[in-house]
């Protein structure tokens, strides 16, 4: 059975365990475990030790669960052997954003909110990836992490305005008919968002193109 256990330093999120009703085993976070869910499942044989994680029986046993325990096996080593700068610099992004999500209260700009979550999922997504060892494939990750971000600006910058209904309309309401895709496709353009964001912040503006 494979063993996969965690280098130093890496720790799972507080959690304790219990064993449901049904015999499954269930893992109920912590309080304060930001950014978790409510429940977790924990894999037959998992032990009490934060530090061991057994995959289920057959795990392993083909080509796809191979190749994901090889990819947990390159994360680890990637903390390891590149902590400094670059794992600890996608730690470091990954902070920032849980700081701006955390500090939601009640955002007068729901779609705005909406977006920066998505923009962190992507973002998570694509580290995973990178650390693991595929890092072309992280490209339309990280392409969508940057949108979600742009289209956030873009419409908190266009409210609705007496009859004009704001570009967070136009969005929300982009797959009501053809007309109204096509409207949206033109109203979020990439050189539309630019420009918006170019007249907010001309240097980010400059930094995102590079990045784009």
């Amino acid at each position: 059975m494979l063993d996969l256990r965690l280098p130093v330093g890496v720790q799972r999120s507080g959690a304790r365990w219990h064993r449901e009703g049904t015999g499954t085993l269930m893992s109920t976070d912590l309080p304060g475990d930001a950014g978790s869910t409510n429940t977790r499942l924990v894999l037959p044989g998992e032990t009490e030790d934060p530090r061991t994680l057994r995959p289920p029986p057959g795990w392993g046993d083909d080509k796809l669960t191979d190749f994901h325990t090889q990819a947990i096996r390159n994360s680890f080593a990637s903390y390891v052997q590149m902590r400094h700068p670059a794992v600890q610099t996608l730690i470091d992004i990954d902070a920032l954003f849980h700081k701006a999500g955390e500090n939601l209260r009640n955002p007068p700009d729901f779609l705005g909110a909406m977006l920066l979550l998505r923009s962190h999922s992507a973002y998570r997504a694509a580290t995973r990836l990178a650390m693991s060892g595929e890092a072309p494939e992280t490209f339309p990750l990280l392409r969508a992490c940057l949108e979600y971000a742009l289209y956030a600006v873009h419409i908190n910058r266009h409210p609705p305005q007496g009859e004009n209904p704001g570009h967070g309309e136009i969005w929300v309401r982009r797959h009501d008919n053809d007309d109204a895709l096509r409207r949206a496709r033109r109203t979020f353009q990439h050189v539309a968002v630019m420009d918006t964001l170019r007249a907010a912040d001309a240097r980010l503006a400059d930094q995102i193109t590079a990045l784009y």
